[in-house]
C-alpha cells in the first residue's frame, strides 16, 4: 500500500478511519451507521459539502462506511479524510491521529471489555451470545449418559422389538420405472436451476467489481445560475471492464451522454436547484455527485424564439 496522499495507507490507518466514522455517525444523529439507507448517505453528502466545502459523493461515503463491499478495504484520499474529521470537529487528519493514538496492544477479550469508541458498541445480549453455553453442554452430557444407560439395560429380546419391520408390499416394475423417471426429472430441474443461478452470479460480478479502479469527480459542483459543471472520469489499471459502456446522467431531464476516460465532460445547467449527476456503466448507476445551482433571492428565466436549447436569466431592471 502507498502512503501519503494516496488512496491506500498502512493497515493501522483503518483504525483511525473507523474512529472517524463513529464520530461522524454520532454527530449525524444516527450512531448505528450499519442500518443507514441510501437517503441517509445522500443527506450526509449534502451536509459535508456545506460544512467543509468538499464534495464527497454518496457512493464514496458508502465505501468509506463499509456499505458497498469491495475486494480490498477502501481508504479515501487525504482531502476526503481531512473533510471527514473537520466535520467531526478536528483541524485535519494529522491532528485527528495525534488526538487518538493507537494502543500498543489491543484490550484483552472478555465480557466486560466493550469498545470505548463513539458509535454502536457490543450489547449485553451479543456478549452473552459469545460466552460458552455451559448449561447447554451440561444438559447434552446428561442426555448422552441416559442414552448409554438405556442401551446397557436392553436385552436381545427388547432390541428385536425396536427393529423396523418392512410391511410395505413389493413394488411392481412399473412403479419402479415411475420413480426412476420422477428422480430423473427432478435432477434435470435442479441442474437447470443451479445453472441459472450461476449464470446470474457471473453476470452480476462485473457490476459489483466496478467500484474498484474508478474515480468520478466534478470540478465545480456548486455555482450560480446558469452554471456549466465540469465532470471527469478517471480509470486506473485495476479497472477490468469496457470503457465504452460509461455514460453520465445529468439529472435535469437532458439525455445522458457517453463519457470517456480522462476526457472532461461539461454540462450546462439552466434552472436553479439541486441535481444528482450519475455515472452509469451499461445502464447501472455506479456513482452520484450532487450539483447545486444557487440563487441570491428570486430569479426569473426566459427562452428565446428559435433557440430551444437554452434558457437565460432575466435582469430585474430590464423588466
Amino acid at each position: 500500500m502507498t502512503a501519503g496522499n494516496g488512496q491506500y495507507e498502512i493497515k493501522e490507518s483503518f483504525y483511525h478511519l473507523e474512529i472517524s466514522c463513529r464520530y461522524i455517525a454520532e454527530k449525524f444523529g444516527a450512531p448505528n451507521f450499519t442500518e443507514w439507507t441510501n437517503g441517509d448517505y445522500i443527506r450526509l453528502s449534502s451536509i459535508l459539502s456545506r460544512a467543509t466545502s468538499v464534495q464527497i459523493s454518496p457512493n464514496t461515503l458508502k465505501r468509506i462506511f463499509g456499505k458497498l463491499k469491495t475486494p480490498e478495504r477502501y481508504f479515501p484520499q487525504r482531502a476526503t479524510r481531512d473533510a471527514l474529521v473537520q466535520y467531526a470537529g478536528y483541524q485535519n487528519w494529522e491532528s485527528f491521529l495525534i488526538a487518538h493514538p493507537k494502543p500498543v496492544k489491543p484490550p484483552a477479550a472478555g465480557p466486560g471489555n466493550v469498545s470505548e469508541l463513539p458509535g454502536p458498541s457490543l450489547t449485553e445480549a451479543s456478549i452473552a451470545a459469545e460466552a460458552p453455553a455451559s448449561n447447554e453442554i451440561d444438559q447434552s452430557q446428561k442426555t448422552a449418559d441416559s442414552i448409554i444407560e438405556s442401551s446397557k439395560a436392553e436385552t436381545p429380546e427388547t432390541r428385536q422389538q425396536h427393529l423396523p419391520v418392512d410391511t410395505a408390499a413389493p413394488t411392481s416394475k412399473s412403479n419402479r420405472n415411475g420413480l426412476r423417471l420422477m428422480y430423473l426429472v427432478a435432477g434435470i430441474v435442479m441442474i437447470l436451476v443451479a445453472g441459472y443461478l450461476v449464470s446470474q452470479k457471473i453476470a452480476r460480478k462485473p457490476i459489483e467489481d466496478l467500484h474498484l479502479g474508478i474515480s468520478f469527480s466534478c470540478k465545480n459542483p456548486i455555482g450560480k445560475n446558469p452554471h456549466s459543471a465540469v465532470f471527469k472520469l478517471q480509470l486506473t489499471d485495476q479497472f477490468r471492464g469496457d470503457e465504452s459502456k460509461f455514460t453520465i446522467f445529468f439529472g435535469d431531464g437532458r439525455p445522458e451522454k457517453q463519457i470517456r476516460n480522462g476526457v472532461v465532460q461539461t454540462h450546462y445547467y439552466e434552472i436553479p436547484g439541486r441535481y444528482y449527476a450519475q455515472l452509469r456503466y451499461d445502464g447501472n448507476s455506479i456513482d452520484t455527485i450532487p450539483v447545486f445551482l444557487q440563487t441570491d433571492g428570486w430569479t426569473a428565466t426566459a427562452t428565446v424564439e428559435r433557440d430551444t436549447m437554452r434558457v437565460y436569466p432575466v435582469i430585474a431592471d430590464s423588466l
